[in-house]
């Protein structure tokens, strides 16, 4: 139990250190009694990012369940913190359009920090209406992206 809060900790310090953040979450992922999760994300890797499935098991370096398992059975998140930011990179770059996570109803999400979290809730709408009027809009951390203008969430007034 120690050794899980340790990693829950230092995730959480990762968390909030912004840009340097190596950690990605698998949400709403299906759990087994007994299940082995690092096995189990890093099969599910592999699957996404075959390329470099020999370099996970040295790559993927902690990985848990946020939260307690929950008694209505519903499904908790993985988070995977990568040892190197290489390798994390390139299971976004796989991961995006990846056939197996379409198929298996699965999908890889940045793991954000409160703060950030927050952010991107205030620049929501902000983003749903650039979309809307056909604007390129994305979010990159904390901040928001449209058409190239960096928007931070302290710009914007009143939600």
């Amino acid at each position: 139990m120690a050794d899980l809060m340790v990693s829950v900790n230092f995730i959480d310090a990762t968390l909030g250190s912004g840009s340097g953040c190596l950690a990605t979450q698998l949400p709403d992922t299906p759990e087994e009694d007994g299940e082995d999760v690092r096995c189990r994300v890093i099969n599910i890797l592999e699957k996404v990012a075959p390329r470099i499935r020999d370099k996970l098991k040295e790559g993927v370096d902690i990985v848990h369940r946020i939260g307690p398992r929950r008694q209505d059975g519903s499904k908790r998140s993985i988070i995977i913190l990568f040892a190197l930011r290489l390798l994390r990179d390139a299971v976004w770059r796989e991961a995006k359009g990846s056939k197996f996570l379409l198929d298996n109803n699965l999908r890889i999400t940045e793991a954000l920090s409160p703060e950030d979290k927050a952010a991107r809730e205030k620049l929501w709408p902000l983003v749903k209406k650039a979309r809307d009027e056909g604007k390129k809009a994305s979010f990159r951390g904390p901040f928001v992206f449209i058409n190239g203008k960096k928007i931070d969430s302290a710009e914007v007034t009143g939600t």
